[in-house]
């Protein structure tokens, strides 16, 4: 479990490849839902925070067609699995994929209109440093989106306490308007919160 849980961290080698397969099955239809229940617009600029197979990129760059769309991962092989899914876009300048860390987010202040981040939030070294590093980022008015399925919880009622554990540290970084948004899976509920800075 230690293992499955540190190559979806940061996939690398073989079962850096297998997981990155089993989140483009279980992420597929999500980043789809967080963007599209965002206040992107087709000019906006994007960034996702651990992009993994590149399926949120994908999704991000047909909403923002007009736009461009961003996103750093930490993992290698995540890095070239995307690279390859969204290489059109690539080519034409509308989506730049990095190396990076959430920490460290290398682009200057003021910079998106949109910051998601889907299923990865849960290895964050620094949750509210990470969470601020986002908000520099992001323009004013910008609008962040942490979206996860904690599919590893046993009941309802521990995926709510999660999701307000999370709501509240978006709140205590200092976004306003903070609310959540529900989709419905088995075997619990997902959920994305939405914030403004």
């Amino acid at each position: 479990m230690k293992i499955l849980k540190e190559q979806f961290a940061n996939p690398q080698g073989n079962l850096g490849k297998l997981s990155g397969l089993l989140m483009q099955i279980k992420d597929k239809n999500q980043s789809s839902w967080v963007v599209a229940n965002s206040k992107v617009k087709p000019k906006s600029s994007v960034l996702e925070v651990g992009f993994g197979p590149g399926l949120g990129i994908e999704s991000a760059s047909g909403f923002a067609f007009e736009g461009f769309v961003a996103g750093i991962d930490i993992s290698d092989i995540m890095l070239q699995t995307a690279t390859k899914r969204n290489s059109e876009k690539i080519r034409q300048g509308k989506v730049e994929l990095l190396k990076g860390d959430v920490m460290e987010i290398p682009f200057e202040d003021y910079y998106f209109d949109l910051v998601f981040s889907v299923n990865s939030i849960q290895y964050w070294e620094d949750v509210q440093e990470s969470l601020r590093e986002i908000k520099r980022v992001l323009k004013d008015n910008g609008e962040i989106a942490i979206a996860m399925h904690p599919y590893w919880l046993e009941t309802e009622a521990d995926c709510i306490q999660l999701r307000e554990k999370i709501t509240k540290e978006v709140q205590a970084a200092g976004f306003k308007n903070v609310k959540a948004n529900l989709l419905y899976l088995k075997p619990v509920t997902a959920f994305c919160i939405y914030g403004l800075k």
